[in-house]
């Protein structure tokens, strides 16, 4: 039987921090607050003392926005390469 300490430390992460979920999308913490303002990716905020709250993302929601952006920047194959004529020739 695996020792608590070794199990939970394999077990995959379901949170992951701003810098971690930043890193993990390749993009900077500030453009992954952008998109967390706008509404594009939600997170979860977590309650601190005062004003101070944790800010943690799913990854299940990360992955869910890395989904959606693909298949809204899916192109059909006649859309992709436009034709061009080169000598007369199509």
């Amino acid at each position: 039987m695996p020792h608590l300490a070794t199990a939970l430390t394999d077990a995959p992460r379901l949170l992951l921090t701003t810098k971690q979920a930043a890193t993990a999308l390749a993009l900077s913490p500030r453009a992954l607050w952008g998109l967390t303002r706008d509404g594009q990716i939600p997170c979860l905020r977590i309650p601190g003392r005062g004003k101070a709250r944790a800010v943690r993302y799913a990854v299940d929601d990360l992955q869910r926005w890395i989904q959606r952006t693909k298949d809204a920047q899916m192109v059909r194959p006649a859309e992709a390469v436009p034709e061009v004529e080169i000598d007369g020739v199509v």
